[in-house]
């Protein structure tokens, strides 16, 4: 990896004032552009590495729930398969639609029962105030509503709002499971830049992707056209 590279990988361990004057004060753009060159050039190093894009979706909010069909029909078109993180509490409300999901041959992840912080089902409290036990009675909710109105066992997890966890007895929740995977890490808060890498529990952590103009942000729709002052609204 070059200079730049190090010095990009370092700030993104270092989320701090500083570092977040320098990503985006003093070069966003020199910032994302080393990053995503770095990841390129530790992807080259590692064995079986090529080009592959994970797509995933997550159903936070009764809308979403509602237009899972016609996702689901989109992607079908297109020949793709992608991963849903599910919500207990709306897989509960909207069963109909999120079997759809599975029909379609798409895969389930557990997303928590009420995803805390969420300002419809769970709002004042986010997933890493919750203690140890909440946040596993969180997951364990989730998983039994998969099962019993589903039919299906989520071999992996999303964590709301990415990055919200607790360390090592969250990741014993999922090997408890027979999970195979979390999901739940952005790429800059990564200790592996962005490359999946194993937690030492047996669980695989694949971080999702940053915006490539915003290195802190994840890039999902949130973050491009919903949330207010979203940063790429007005590029449609």
């Amino acid at each position: 990896m070059s200079w730049k590279g190090k010095l990009v990988a370092a700030a993104c361990r270092r989320k701090g004032f500083l570092t977040t004057a320098i990503v985006y004060g003093l070069g966003g753009r020199f910032f994302t552009r080393e990053f995503y060159r770095a990841q390129g050039e530790i992807a080259a190093k590692t064995p079986g590495t090529g080009g592959c894009i994970s797509l995933s979706f997550d159903v936070d909010y009764p809308e979403d729930a509602e237009s899972l069909p016609e996702v689901c029909e989109f992607l079908d078109q297109l020949g793709l398969k992608a991963s849903f993180a599910v919500i207990g509490r709306l897989v509960e409300a909207y069963p109909d639609q999120h079997r759809v999901v599975v029909r379609a041959g798409h895969e389930i992840i557990n997303h928590t029962y009420s995803h805390p912080a969420n300002e419809l089902l769970h709002p004042h409290e986010h997933f890493d105030e919750l203690s140890a036990q909440d946040q596993k009675d969180q997951i364990l909710q989730c998983h039994r509503v998969c099962q019993d109105l589903l039919g299906v066992s989520p071999p992996g997890f999303r964590a709301p709002h990415f990055g919200n966890i607790q360390g090592r007895l969250f990741y014993e929740t999922l090997a408890g499971l027979g999970y195979r995977f979390s999901s739940s890490l952005s790429s800059a808060a990564s200790p592996a830049f962005g490359l999946p890498f194993s937690t030492g529990h047996g669980i695989w952590e694949f971080p999702v992707s940053c915006c490539p103009r915003h290195p802190f942000a994840v890039l999902d729709t949130w973050h491009c056209f919903r949330k207010q002052k979203a940063r790429h609204r007005e590029e449609g």
